[in-house]
């Protein structure tokens, strides 16, 4: 086992169902979990099988989140969902925004799915 901290600080598994278990209804064996067991300190995995543009979308608001505002995982994640949902513009230049239906990516399906595990 690894000492504390000397993992990777964080894991983002944007694929669906990368937080789910391959066997039964136990998180404790999801994808997501194995990062955790084995020294990522967070990890951002989805719940269900997610769109890929409104995914790409808020992998991209996460990301600027997490690096240029200097957010936790946790917060970045949640300002990206709310971004979803609201009616403000980007802070950031999406390219992969004039390709998706902006209706669509309000839809729970294309945000809710994401969770955080971790600090």
């Amino acid at each position: 086992m690894r000492p504390p901290g000397d993992g990777l600080g964080l894991t983002v598994l944007a694929a669906g169902e990368s937080g789910v278990s391959a066997r039964g209804a136990d998180e404790a064996f999801s994808m997501a979990t194995a990062f955790l067991a084995n020294g990522a300190r967070s990890v951002v995995s989805a719940q269900w099988r997610v769109p890929d543009e409104p995914t790409s979308v808020l992998m991209l608001l996460f990301h600027h989140y997490v690096r240029e505002c200097g957010m936790s995982a946790m917060d970045a994640l949640r300002a990206a969902q709310l971004w979803m949902v609201r009616d403000e513009p980007s802070p950031v230049a999406l390219p992969v925004a004039a390709h998706i239906d902006r209706a669509d990516s309000r839809s729970l399906l294309a945000w809710a799915g994401f969770i955080h595990f971790g600090r």
